[in-house]
C-alpha cells in the first residue's frame, strides 16, 4: 500500500498491513494496535498516535517520524537515515535484532536532529538527549549505560558506523545513569568524530581520555567484521563453507591450518592449532563487536600419485636435506640402514614421497654397506656395493602396479680408490637401453651435481613383470672397481604427448620435466599444474576453481589445459561426506575459448544432486 497524497488513518481494525510506503506528500497516522510488516518512509510523514503500534521492519530515508506520546515497537530491523525526528522513541524487542538483555532495547532521540540507525547492530540500549537532561524513558526500560550529549544539537548517529557530534562541548561524551555491572554487551560504535576531529578508540569520559574498557562502559571503534579471509593454504571459501585440498597421504588427525580473519576479529580454534580433520570441523569467528559467524571446514585429499625415495646408509641422514637425481627435496624418504658388520639392505611397505603407505618394497643382494664423508649431495654418503667383477648383485623392487610404467633412478658413487664403475642391466621391458653404465671417472668424482652416466643411471618407462617386480642386476665394470648403489628413486610415469614438453619449455630455465615433482612446494605435482592450467613455478598458483560451487545453482567454473592438446579426460565427482566420491554422469561441462592453451569450463552438476543437505564437488584429470 502506498500513501502519496492525503492522510491515511490506521488502527487495529485495519488488520495487518504487509507493506506501507509513505513517499513525499503522504501522511499516515498509526493508531492504537496498528500492525505493519514493513514500513518505508521515503519523504512523507508518519505519526504514532496510539499505544501498541508494532512494525516488523522500519526503513526511513527521508521525511518525518513523530512519536510524541507513544513509542514505536520495531520487532525485526530499523534503518533510519535523514529523517526528521520529533519526540521519537523506537523500541527494539524482536528476537532477530540482537538477543536482548533483560528488558527492552530502546532508542531515544532529542527533539530535533538527524538519526541514522541500524537496529541489527545494536547490543545495548542508548539514550540521546539535550544538554543537562537524562535520556528518557525511565531507567526501567534501559539495561545498559546511557550515552548523553552535552550540546543542544547532534547529527548523524550511526551505530556500527560513524558517530559524529560536531557541536559537542569540551566535555565531549559523558556517562550518565551509572554503569550496570552485569551488562551482557556494550555499545559498539565504528568511528567517533567530535568537532570534526577524529578521536582515538577507547572509553570517552569527562576528561576525554581513553581508558580501559570494562563491563557496562562505552566502547568506541569496534569492528563488525567476522569473516575468514584466507584458509589453508589453498582452501576454497564459499560463504560459510570451506573446502581445503591437501596432498595424498596427509595426516588428517593433526592438521594445523593457517588462516586470517577480518580486522579486529578472532577465530576458534586459533590459526595454527592442530585439529583432527577426519570429519568436517567448525570454526567460529568473533568480531571485535561481539558478533559471530560459524564456518564448516572440510578437507579433500588429493588422489595418490607414486613417487618413492630410498636412501641406503649406515646412519640416517636429515630427511629434509635429502635429494636425488629425480628431485625429492623436502619430501618423505625411506632410509634403509645397514649396521656395521654387513648385511643386505631391504624394506617393505615403504612410504611414498607424500608419506603415505604403499605396497612397494625392495631387496638388494649386496653383502655390506660402506660409508664415508659428507659430500654436497647427501644421498651419496654411503652405498651398498658389488666389487671387482663378482657375481652380479640384484636390486629388486616388489609390490608395483603391473598396469603402470615407472622411471627408475639409481645413484652410484664412491669417492675413494678408483671410484664407482659399474654396469646395470634390467630384464624388464623398458624404453631405455637395457644395460647402462655409470663411471665416476676415478676417485673424488663429481658429488655436487647429478649427471646421468657419471653418478646415476636411469631406466625409463619400465614395465613390472608378471610378479609385479622390477629387477636390476649390477656388477663392477673392471677389476678393482666397485659398482655402488647409494639409493634409488622410482617415479610412476604419466604417459603424455609432445604437448607436455611444449608446456614445460614455457617455464625454462625451471626444470618441470619430472611430472611427479613439486618444484614450487605448493602441494601440487607438475602434472596437476599442467592438467589444470596452473603455473608450476609459483606457490600461489594452486587453485583452478575460478567461480566457487553454488549448490543452489549447481554450477562452478574451473580452468584446464585444452584437452585437444593434452588428450586428458576431466571427470566431475561429487560427495556428501568427503569420503565416498561418485562420478556425476549427468554433469554438463561447457568450455570457453582457449587462451594460450588454457580454457575456462562452466560445470552444471546433475539437478537431482542439488537437494542434498551437503554436497561437495571436485574435478579429476584422467590420463589415457
Amino acid at each position: 500500500m502506498t500513501v502519496s497524497a492525503g492522510t491515511l488513518n490506521v488502527s487495529s481494525a485495519s488488520g495487518t498491513i504487509t507493506t506501507l510506503n509513505v513517499p513525499t506528500g503522504g501522511t499516515v497516522n498509526l493508531g492504537a494496535g496498528s500492525i505493519v510488516t514493513t514500513l518505508n518512509i521515503t519523504g512523507g510523514t508518519v505519526h504514532i498516535t496510539g499505544a501498541g503500534v508494532v512494525v516488523g521492519t522500519l526503513v526511513a530515508s527521508a521525511g518525518t517520524l513523530e512519536a510524541a506520546s507513544h513509542p514505536l515497537d520495531v520487532t525485526t530491523q530499523a534503518i533510519v537515515a535523514g529523517v526528521t525526528l520529533s519526540g521519537t522513541a523506537v523500541t527494539l524487542s524482536g528476537a532477530n535484532v540482537i538477543t536482548p538483555d533483560s528488558g527492552n532495547h530502546r532508542l531515544i532521540a532529542a527533539s530535533s536532529g538527524t538519526l541514522s540507525f541500524v537496529a541489527t547492530g545494536l547490543d545495548a540500549a542508548i539514550g540521546l538527549a539535550a544538554p543537562g537532561a537524562n535520556a528518557a524513558p525511565s531507567t526501567a526500560d534501559l539495561t545498559s549505560t546511557q550515552l548523553t550529549s552535552v550540546s543542544a544539537s547532534f547529527d548523524n548517529v550511526n551505530f556500527m558506523g560513524t558517530l559524529s557530534l560536531p557541536e559537542m562541548s569540551t566535555t565531549d561524551l559523558a556517562l550518565s545513569g551509572g554503569a550496570v555491572a552485569d551488562v551482557k554487551s556494550h555499545l559498539h560504535l565504528g568511528t567517533l568524530s567530535v568537532n570534526t576531529v577524529a578521536r582515538p578508540d577507547g572509553l570517552y569520559n569527562s576528561t576525554n581520555t581513553p581508558a580501559s574498557i570494562t563491563s557496562g562502559e562505552i566502547q568506541i571503534g569496534l569492528d563488525a567484521g567476522f569473516d575468514i579471509v584466507s584458509f589453508g593454504p589453498g582452501a576454497v571459501i564459499s560463504g560459510t563453507t570451506i573446502l581445503w585440498p591437501v596432498p595424498h597421504g596427509t595426516d588428517l588427525t593433526t592438521l594445523a591450518p593457517i588462516y586470517t580473519v577480518s580486522a579486529g576479529a578472532s577465530g576458534s580454534p586459533a590459526s595454527g592449532v592442530a585439529t583432527n580433520f577426519t570429519t568436517p570441523q567448525t570454526y567460529t569467528v568473533t568480531a571485535q563487536n561481539g558478533g559471530t559467524k560459524v564456518y564448516s571446514v572440510a578437507v579433500s585429499v588429493s588422489p595418490a600419485f607414486l613417487s618413492l625415495n630410498v636412501n641406503i646408509d649406515r646412519v640416517a641422514k636429515t630427511e629434509s636435506g635429502l635429494a636425488g637425481p629425480a628431485g625429492g627435496l623436502a619430501t618423505r624418504w625411506n632410509q634403509a640402514l645397514v649396521p656395521t658388520g654387513g648385511g643386505s639392505p631391504s624394506a617393505t611397505g615403504m612410504l611414498d614421497s607424500n608419506g603415505a603407505a604403499t605396497s612397494v618394497g625392495f631387496t638388494c643382494s649386496t653383502g655390506s654397506v660402506d660409508p664415508w664423508g659428507s659430500p654436497p649431495l647427501t644421498m651419496l654418503t654411503s652405498a651398498a656395493y658389488n666389487f671387482a667383477n663378482n657375481t652380479p648383485a640384484n636390486l629388486v623392487l616388489t609390490g608395483l602396479n603391473p598396469a603402470k610404467l615407472y622411471d627408475l633412478y639409481i645413484a652410484c658413487y664412491y669417492p675413494n680408490e678408483s671410484g664407482s664403475k659399474g654396469q646395470f642391466t634390467t630384464s624388464n621391458v623398458t624404453t631405455s637401453a637395457a644395460t647402462q653404465s655409470c663411471d665416476n671417472g676415478g676417485g673424488g668424482g663429481n658429488n655436487s651435481t647429478w649427471v646421468q652416466g657419471t653418478n646415476y643411471v636411469r631406466f625409463q618407462n619400465v614395465v613390472p613383470d608378471v610378479t609385479n617386480q622390477i629387477t636390476v642386476s649390477f656388477v663392477s665394470g673392471d677389476a678393482n672397481f666397485r659398482a655402488m648403489v647409494n639409493g634409488f628413486q622410482v617415479v610412476e610415469v604419466i604417459p603424455v604427448g609432445l604437448d607436455y614438453s611444449v608446456w614445460a619449455a614455457g617455464y625454462l630455465p625451471a626444470d618441470v620435466s619430472n611430472l611427479s615433482a613439486d618444484i614450487d612446494g605448493d602441494g601440487l605435482s607438475n602434472f596437476l599444474e599442467y592438467a589444470f592450467g596452473l603455473n608450476p613455478t609459483s606457490a600461489t598458483s594452486v587453485n583452478p576453481i575460478t567461480v566457487p560451487f553454488s549448490q543452489s545453482a549447481g554450477t562452478f567454473s574451473y580452468t584446464r589445459r585444452d584437452p585437444a592438446l593434452t588428450g586428458l579426460t576431466y571427470t566431475v565427482l561429487t560427495s556428501t561426506d568427503l569420503q565416498t566420491w561418485t562420478p556425476d554422469a549427468g554433469a554438463v561441462q561447457t568450455p570457453g575459448t582457449p587462451l594460450a592453451g588454457v580454457e575456462t569450463v562452466v560445470v552444471h552438476v546433475s539437478a537431482g544432486l542439488l537437494s542434498e543437505s551437503r554436497l561437495f564437488v571436485r574435478i579429476e584429470a584422467i590420463r589415457p
